[in-house]
């Protein structure tokens, strides 16, 4: 007998469990829609021993797994403009390859990447096409330009080409073409908007399963631990979380501030930490575990998110899953996610302004545990509430039912 449930495929570059970020997006859709649909996930063949060896369970999930020649591969070798272009033939490729295939299906759904540039190349087939929730087209704020430094030049040109998209009459086809488009924060859904001539349904392109009961093993005296996680990138700005720790230091405040993350700019911030004589107050790790990383939020007391560019900001669910208060600037995926009930958020307005108001929150959060720990309890509620992948999935249930008539 047929199944009468729908046929969805999923187009998921990055699809790999316990990876978090990306990589977990599209293995967390694929989990939560094989409830009401027959799912088949078309991903890279590098995610195929990851998947398998996983203990997490594939039943009733497909898998159509499809790499370029290895000659290609040398292209993610060269930052990230390689990267995006083996992802963007990727993408052609498959859809060249899996052709044929791709008939049986009542519905593509495009998942990661996410990014609103390339979303998939789904153009002219005869199923329904949903795109995203996508993200990306948000721009780095000009006022904050100034703590950029050499990657100034960068954002600047990025900003451009964002804001040039419009005018590509190969994007603006198949965006209009699509029979529904997600957006995952404000900024990239005004600019799907402009591009579809009707309102863009917005929703957070990620979510965060909340399971038992947190942990207590925060020590309730010593200094305030302070925690940084991400990428060292330009975007980023931890040379900002750099200057708050100072303005902390010297404002008497009793704390340890740690970095977690690697990337370009390993050099340059422990050449910084060093300059200011900050050895004493900043803990650099580099990159570890994500074991170590959720570990270390157990033990931590403030979350220190200083990011100027973010679709959304998955880590800013796992410090709320850890009742961890947050300090963040109130735009993009931050404001959507955060309330001033659990999080400290700084209007962005210029460097100086971000880093003293920064620091002042984090100075009363010090001061208070009682206000931490009410703060926490609010955040872990405001994910459970809003932000958990059963939540996403009986939203995107609806989506999948309107689109389909069913």
């Amino acid at each position: 007998m047929m199944s009468s449930r729908p046929k969805i495929l999923l187009s998921c570059y990055a699809c790999e469990p316990n990876k978090g970020s990306e990589p977990e997006v599209g293995w967390r859709v694929a989990q939560g829609a094989v409830d009401y649909a027959d799912v088949t996930v078309l991903t890279r063949s590098n995610n195929q021993e990851t998947i398998d060896a996983s203990k997490e369970s594939t039943e009733g999930i497909s898998f159509l797994y499809f790499d370029l020649p290895r000659v290609f591969r040398v292209l993610k070798k060269k930052g990230i403009l390689g990267v995006g272009l083996y992802y963007v033939l990727w993408q052609i490729a498959a859809r060249i390859w899996f052709r044929e295939r791709i008939k049986k299906f009542d519905l593509v759904h495009h998942v990661t990447f996410n990014g609103f540039q390339f979303p998939g190349a789904w153009w002219g087939i005869d199923q329904p096409i949903l795109l995203g929730p996508l993200g990306g087209g948000m721009v780095f704020p000009a006022e904050m330009l100034g703590s950029l430094g050499s990657g100034r030049s960068k954002e600047r040109l990025r900003t451009a080409i964002v804001r040039s998209f419009k005018w590509n009459p190969f994007w603006v086809s198949y965006l209009r073409s699509a029979d529904r488009v997600l957006g995952a924060n404000v900024e990239t859904a005004k600019l799907l908007e402009s591009v579809r001539g009707g309102e863009v349904e917005m929703m957070l392109e990620t979510g965060y399963e909340v399971s038992g009961e947190r942990t207590k093993v925060r020590d309730e005296v010593g200094s305030c631990e302070v925690l940084w996680v991400g990428g060292l990138i330009s975007r980023k700005c931890p040379v900002m979380a750099i200057e708050i720790a100072e303005r902390m230091f010297k404002n008497d405040v009793d704390f340890k501030m740690t970095i977690i993350g690697d990337g370009p700019m390993m050099g340059e911030l422990r050449a910084l930490i060093r300059e200011k004589k900050l050895e004493s107050c900043i803990r650099l790790t580099g990159k570890i575990p994500k074991e170590e990383v959720e570990r270390r939020m157990e033990k931590a007391d403030v979350f220190l998110f200083t990011s100027m560019r973010d679709t959304s900001g998955n880590v800013l669910l796992e410090a709320m899953a850890r009742e961890l208060p947050l300090v963040v600037p109130k735009h993009q995926g931050a404001a959507l996610i955060c309330s001033d009930e659990h999080a400290v958020l700084i209007d962005v307005v210029n460097p100086e302004q971000f880093v003293e108001h920064a620091a002042a929150g984090i100075r009363k959060l010090a001061k208070d545990q009682g206000l931490r720990k009410r703060m926490g309890a609010e955040g872990r509620r405001r994910l459970e509430t809003n932000f958990s992948w059963n939540r996403y999935h009986s939203r995107m249930k609806c989506i999948y039912e309107e689109i389909l008539g069913r």
